[in-house]
């Protein structure tokens, strides 16, 4: 199926490039950069970017090495290249060596619609994304592999976890994801037996811990520190001569506050794209929900609550009439911000909660962790930013072995880029302050 999706996305970019062939939006920061890069003018940075420079430097290899060219068409390609080829044979690589990746189709992962939709284009997503994911499977595959999980095996997570952050910097937090997915499959079960009295079980959990600890991680802390320790302390050095900001360029449009509801849309997001899978959960979630009316009422004044006081409306939200969070916003979380607090909490616990109700507790609860420290501090909605947290959430899933209404999963996707990737190449409109320039609807 990969070689048909392959063979599918060539022809889409084709005529991609022939309909748009000048850069488009995000593109007319990005595409002048690397080509500055190709030029060997290192010194020279767009203020208005705000990621690291490793997609400019992995690009100028990839076009001046196979293209000696750095155009619109090859920088393109380059992602092209990550979404319909890289990232199925990554995936394949590791699961030959992790029972629970084989069963994880590149086919769900490659086809998710903001990902796909922006394989066409020259963004930092597609491949922030692959090393991000390629990294949580390598963290996988260590935890059920400890005894072939050498040096080697260490170093290339190191450089995984690298690159990852040099094209995101966000992705810092999955490089924590990562080792506290590792983590978490060293320390097995406290086994304490039945105990009298609060402070002598109390003990016995703490004393058991402490064993498992010295037995299971510090016997592999020197290959934990050799697989996450270097991308962290880059991460950390790079903070410091940034003066504390994560953000490389054009800081006053992108400070980082406190916007709780984010996490909210992203259980909607993905309630919206995974509804195939999750149907059978949604009667059982509604059951579950109402059996507990004290919880409910918990769960709906945490959210209420949330809205009201952290909802925050980034003014390129507003302003930008070509993003789908545009008219989502004006015409659904704006005038039913309250109405819509019921949908978030059935929303979040399906995700967060029914998806995961057989699923280890540290993994689950490091992604929810993650998830949030990516999100809550943007007051921006974009549906970029929900990539990543959906394709780990939906590789959790396929661990566990959900694989029902796969086929009716993977025919909506299909059904949503045609329809993204129509709207964006088949219709246009002009702005009055640019005229003769078209616009086009996109993610």
């Amino acid at each position: 199926m990969s070689s048909i999706l392959l063979v599918a996305s060539t022809a889409i970019f084709a005529y991609i490039n022939k309909q748009i062939p000048d850069p488009y939006l995000d593109e007319i920061f990005h595409i002048p950069q690397t080509q500055q890069y190709c030029a060997g003018n290192y010194s020279s940075w767009d203020g208005k970017i705000t990621t690291p420079p490793g997609l400019y430097m992995l690009a100028k290899v990839y076009a001046c090495t196979i293209f000696a060219s750095c155009n619109v068409n090859v920088l393109r390609s380059f992602n092209l290249l990550g979404q319909a080829i890289m990232l199925p044979l990554v995936l394949h690589r590791i699961g030959r060596t992790n029972g629970n990746v084989r069963h994880v189709d590149p086919v769900i992962l490659q086809l998710m619609p903001v990902f796909y939709f922006f394989s066409f284009l020259y963004y930092t997503d597609v491949w922030s994304t692959i090393f991000a994911i390629t990294l949580f499977k390598l963290s996988l595959s260590s935890s059920s592999n400890h005894a072939s999980d050498g040096h080697k095996s260490c170093l290339i997570k190191a450089v995984i976890g690298i690159l990852s952050i040099s094209l995101r910097q966000t992705n810092i937090i999955w490089v924590g994801f990562a080792f506290a997915v590792e983590i978490g499959s060293l320390v097995q079960p406290v086994p304490v037996h039945r105990i009298d009295g609060v402070v002598p079980f109390l003990a016995a959990i703490a004393l058991a811990s402490l064993q498992l600890i010295s037995k299971y991680v510090v016997r592999r802390l020197p290959r934990l520190l050799i697989s996450y320790a270097p991308p962290i302390i880059i991460f950390i050095a790079v903070l410091v001569y940034n003066q504390g900001s994560i953000t490389f360029g054009d800081k006053s449009n992108h400070t980082a506050g406190i916007h709780v509801p984010q996490v909210f849309y992203f259980s909607g997001f993905a309630t919206f794209l995974a509804w195939p899978i999750l149907l059978p959960q949604f009667l059982p979630a509604l059951v579950d929900l109402y059996s507990h009316p004290r919880r409910l009422v918990v769960a709906l004044s945490t959210v209420l609550a949330a809205v009201y006081f952290t909802t925050r409306v980034h003014p390129f939200l507003l302003a930008d009439n070509r993003h789908y969070t545009f008219y989502v916003f004006r015409r659904i979380l704006s005038p039913f911000k309250y109405a819509l607090v019921p949908v978030h909490v059935f929303t979040a616990y399906v995700v967060f909660v029914r998806s995961f109700r057989a699923a280890p507790f540290l993994p689950t609860f490091a992604f929810a962790l993650a998830t949030a420290a990516v999100l809550v501090p943007s007051p921006l909605i974009e549906c970029r930013y929900f990539i990543v947290p959906y394709l780990v959430w939906r590789c959790l899933l396929h661990q566990q072995g959900v694989r029902k209404l796969v086929k009716l999963e993977i025919a909506w996707y299909v059904l949503i880029n045609i329809a993204t990737l129509g709207l964006f190449v088949g219709h246009s409109f002009e702005w009055p302050s640019e005229p003769g320039i078209p616009q086009r609807f996109m993610w």
